[in-house]
Order: structure tokens, then C-alpha cells, then sequence
């Protein structure tokens, strides 16, 4: 079962850059691309309904821009937490000093630093995709 990654930047050459890096390196793996939290949320809400894809559950791991239009990735980082989102990652060009404890308290798991280049980024969600599906796969060993 391939893992799902959804994508929400505005910055939609850095996405088309980040979504091609990807897939490079894993072939059997669900993008979703969002360009802001409503966007994702409006994508999320037709998943849930079963409209999107034929299983009714949230992207194994969302990477949220921290600097978003509308809401910001915090703001969209809560919403995806309360509607039951799992493996968020903070993705920012912008590191202050109150930004990771921020990240964290808003519901995110990590954060992605775009200074470590977006190489760095695919390589961690991809390692983060594989992992997700190791445990999928042994949980699903154990119930035999």
C-alpha cells in the first residue's frame, strides 16, 4: 500500500521541485499538492468523503509551509491536527528562536529547515514514507 504525502506551500515551483525530487527517489508514492491550508483542508474533506481516493483516510504525512497565505502553516498545522492528521512536518526558510516549540505545540512532529536544501526534505519525508509503511506492513503480518 503506497503512503501518501501531502504538500502544502504556495510556492508552487519550490512544490513542483520538491514533488519531482521525490518521486525520484520513491516511484510507488501518493502526492497530493495543495498551495494553501484551504486548499488542503477543501482536499482533505474530499478524502474524507471518500470522493478523492477509494480509502477514506488522511495522507500518512503532511509538509506545511510555515508562511502561508490566508492561514498560516501553524494555523493549518492545528486544523490537521484536530481533523486527526498524523506526521506533520513543519517546512520553513525562517528559523527564530520560539519557531520549533511553536511547530510543536501547533501539532507538528518535525521541522524541515529549506536551508538544508530540498534534496535534504525529500530524502526525510521519503525515510519517513518507508518507515510508515514498515510498520503498516508488520501490523499487518501480525494479525495473520
Amino acid at each position: 500500500m503506497p503512503t501518501t504525502v501531502m504538500i502544502i506551500d504556495d510556492d508552487r515551483v519550490m512544490t513542483k521541485i520538491l514533488t519531482s525530487m521525490i518521486r525520484e527517489m520513491k516511484e510507488d508514492i501518493q502526492l497530493i499538492v495543495a498551495h494553501d491550508c484551504l486548499d488542503a483542508l477543501n482536499k482533505l474533506e474530499t478524502m474524507k468523503t471518500g470522493r478523492l481516493f477509494k480509502k477514506r483516510q488522511f495522507p500518512d504525512i503532511a509538509v506545511v509551509d510555515a508562511r502561508l497565505p490566508v492561514l498560516d502553516g501553524f494555523q493549518c498545522t492545528e486544523r490537521l491536527s484536530e481533523m486527526g492528521a498524523k506526521n506533520i512536518c513543519i517546512m520553513t526558510a525562517h528559523l527564530d528562536p520560539d519557531l520549533v516549540p511553536r511547530a510543536i505545540s501547533a501539532g507538528a512532529d518535525t521541522v524541515f529547515k529549506k536551508s538544508l536544501g530540498l534534496a535534504s526534505i525529500a530524502r526525510a519525508v521519503v525515510a519517513m514514507a518507508e518507515a510508515i509503511e514498515t510498520e503498516k506492513e508488520e501490523a499487518l503480518s501480525s494479525k495473520k
